[in-house]
């Protein structure tokens, strides 16, 4: 038995992690539906920002002028997102969380709960930034960074940092 009637045309994902998202993003692609974008009506999305498919966007979002957001990003509430700034694909940013302009946050980064990432930053694939933390020098791939300001404590994988 199919698990799609045929009068459905789109699905959306409701799965915080991003790996999993992934997985099921692509399935629905498989199976012929379109992922669908939600997005609150209180959230402030400037006319030139790209949006992904299957993205979402919590409350009192801000997003401004020529940014690039990738498929199924998660964008919680009270968000800030700074000009030119481009979210890869699978990116889970946390509420609270501000990020300044020409950023570039890459596939499945994590950002925690209020933290802050300054002007020009790259945020690495699999980096995961902690709740609070200032992000102000690049972070590389799979690298847990937390503090004021942020230092890498471990890489994903549960090695040890500096």
């Amino acid at each position: 038995e199919s698990l799609v009637k045929e009068d459905v045309l789109c699905a959306f994902i409701a799965v915080g992690n991003s790996s999993i998202r992934e997985l099921l993003f692509k399935k629905i692609l498989d199976m012929g539906l379109e992922p669908i974008n939600i997005i609150h009506p209180s959230s402030v999305i400037v006319p030139n920002v790209s949006l992904g498919r299957g993205v979402v966007i919590y409350p009192n979002a801000t997003i401004n002028t020529n940014v690039r957001i990738g498929d199924s990003v998660l964008i919680n509430s009270n968000v800030s997102i700074g000009h030119d700034a481009e979210i890869g694909d699978f990116v889970n940013v946390n509420p609270g969380v501000n990020i300044a302009g020409r950023v570039k946050v890459k596939k499945h980064a994590f950002l925690g709960i209020s933290c802050t990432v300054l002007e020009n930053v790259v945020i690495g694939k699999k980096a995961i930034i902690g709740g609070g933390a200032l992000v102000r020098k690049d972070v590389f791939p799979e690298t847990v960074v937390v503090g004021v300001p942020a230092r890498p404590i471990r890489s994903v994988l549960g090695k040890s940092g500096e």
